[in-house]
């Protein structure tokens, strides 16, 4: 007697396919969902101050940022892109003294910051960090300035 082949359903295949593909998801979700707490994100931040000095201060209260964050200013003399030696690459003079050169790890975010600044007419640049030292290497918090 010769064997009968009955053919198989897909329906068991794809089931237990998109079985795992929801709990993947929902492992990947479940962080994002508790980062927010569930909830949108936050609304932009305005401040006012009645000087212009008294503005920095004023922001970090109202951001809920402790007191030990420190702006630190500086002025970028050049820019470059060295592919094949660890990327991109910032060098940056500092008003508080010396300088700093930073060559890969920066993102497309910060690259552009540093673009703006560096095609602009002073090249001025501003961090805002709470590290004592190797602060010229935070750039959480960066701005190009005029």
């Amino acid at each position: 007697m010769k064997p009968q082949i009955t053919p198989t359903s897909m329906i068991p295949i794809m089931s237990r396919w998109l079985t795992r593909l929801t709990l993947l998801l929902c492992f990947v979700t479940a962080p994002l969902i508790a980062q927010t707490g569930g909830k949108a994100a936050a609304p932009g931040l305005n401040v006012t101050a009645t000087q212009l000095s008294e503005l920095d201060a004023a922001t970090l209260q109202a951001a809920g940022l402790p007191g030990t964050y420190a702006w630190h200013y500086g002025k970028i003399t050049g820019i470059g892109d060295f592919s094949q030696a660890g990327g991109r690459e910032v060098v940056i003079v500092w008003d508080q003294g010396g300088a700093s050169r930073k060559q890969g790890v920066i993102s497309d975010a910060e690259w552009e910051i540093f673009k703006l600044a560096f095609s602009g007419s002073s090249g001025r640049i501003a961090v805002l960090s709470d590290f004592v030292t190797g602060w010229q290497f935070d750039y959480r918090f960066l701005e190009a300035q005029r």
